[in-house]
């Protein structure tokens, strides 16, 4: 395979992933889907990830962050799943998927996030939903003392 077509495979495979993670979450009815990132500016190359910030009402949270390896796996299938509580978003959760598709691997970095606990980056792009939530300096679960873990 000559390098111009691996390249064009990737960004296409990307594309197919991507697609299927807005129609999996905009069917779990979240408030905003954001996007961060090199994401924002046209991806930086073929090997970009993607960067996602879902928020959700208080009180679907908790359900769907138990139900998240589900919903990752309906995605496409994973090979490398890590949760970092410390990067999670105040009551909500952060975890690094790696996807095994046929076009190649792809990394995603979601970020779950209660409505209460969200503030989305100033430079987050929105996908779908709600843009009048607030935006600024993140709240992660390192940065709230006391704050409510997923896990």
């Amino acid at each position: 395979m000559e390098l111009d077509e691996f390249k064009k495979e990737k960004i296409a495979g990307r594309e197919k992933v991507f697609s299927q993670i807005l129609e999996t979450f905009k069917g779990l009815d979240p408030i905003a889907i954001n996007q961060f990132g090199s994401g924002i500016n046209n991806y930086q190359d073929e090997f970009s990830d993607l960067d996602l910030w879902m928020t959700f009402p208080d009180e679907k949270i908790e359900e769907l962050v138990n139900r998240r390896e589900e919903i990752y796996e309906s995605i496409a299938p994973v090979l490398i799943k890590s949760d970092s509580p410390q990067n999670s978003p105040t009551g909500g959760v952060y975890t690094m998927v790696l996807y095994d598709t046929p076009s190649g691997l792809f990394h995603v970095d979601y970020y779950f996030s209660p409505k209460s606990g969200n503030n989305i980056r100033t430079d987050a792009k929105l996908l779908y939903g709600d843009d009048s939530l607030p935006r600024g300096d993140w709240l992660l679960n390192q940065d709230v003392k006391g704050a409510w873990t997923a896990d």
